[in-house]
């Protein structure tokens, strides 16, 4: 036999293709801890009643109390039990959700961005920002999609779309300092499954391989060749 059999190849390909990505990517983990957000500084609790009969689902309200404003920035906590991947194609269905929910309410609303952050304990949150306008007000509106232990957390930033500068790095920052944050980060891609499959596969056949020229080698040297005295009396 000169070359290894490919079927002993193919069974370590799928073994190899199956279980790698499984066991080295990110997998999801618990927070083991209720899901606390903590707002920027300045936000004051406000009024969740009020907001409640347009916002069902919204459990907390804050504030930002500015007597010279022209609009007051405000921030809310709703909780769903849906549990959404944190992942950009996720996000990006989302996003392309928005303008007719916001419609809705007679709004328009127009994406700037959506990306998703990695936090330093390795759990994900989803960003979505996107422009706000209803007639002669222009605002501002930033989503962060926080998974947890309940399901998904969903925190809603508004603010003139004129302060933009001032709210985002403040609204950015606190997805680091919320608390009770899962790690949710869904199936590795098919492109992982098929590099570990061919790194399996190469790896099995050089190793039967090696295998088949080392047997050769001993069959070839269990032979000893004759000595010059049985030349001789031959």
């Amino acid at each position: 036999m000169n070359t290894p059999t490919i079927a002993p190849v193919v069974v370590v390909a799928v073994i190899v293709g199956f279980v790698g990505p499984r066991l080295t990517a990110p997998q999801d983990s618990a927070a083991g801890a209720p899901f606390v957000y903590t707002p920027p500084a300045g936000f004051v609790p406000g009024a969740v009643e009020d907001a409640l009969r347009t916002s069902p689902g919204m459990q907390q309200m804050w504030l930002f109390r500015d007597p010279g404003a022209s609009a007051t920035p405000s921030i809310s906590l709703s909780q769903t039990s849906s549990t959404a991947r944190i992942q950009e194609p996720e996000l990006a269905d989302l996003a392309r959700g928005m303008p007719a929910i916001f419609r809705q309410v007679g709004t328009q609303w127009t994406e700037v961005r959506h990306e998703v952050r990695v936090r330093a304990d390795g759990s994900r949150v989803g960003l979505i920002e996107g422009e706000t306008d209803k007639g002669t007000v222009r605002g501002r509106v930033m989503q962060l999609v926080f998974p947890n232990d309940r399901g998904t957390a969903i925190v809603t930033a508004s603010f003139p779309n004129g302060e933009s500068a001032k709210w985002e790095p403040q609204i950015e920052a606190s997805i680091a300092a919320a608390t009770g944050v899962a790690t949710r980060v869904g199936s590795p891609p098919g492109w992982m499954y098929a590099a570990w499959a061919a790194g399996g596969a190469m790896l099995a056949y050089l190793a039967m391989a090696l295998g088949v020229r080392g047997k050769r080698a001993a069959v070839g040297g269990s032979v000893e060749p004759p000595s010059n005295q049985e030349e001789a009396s031959g």
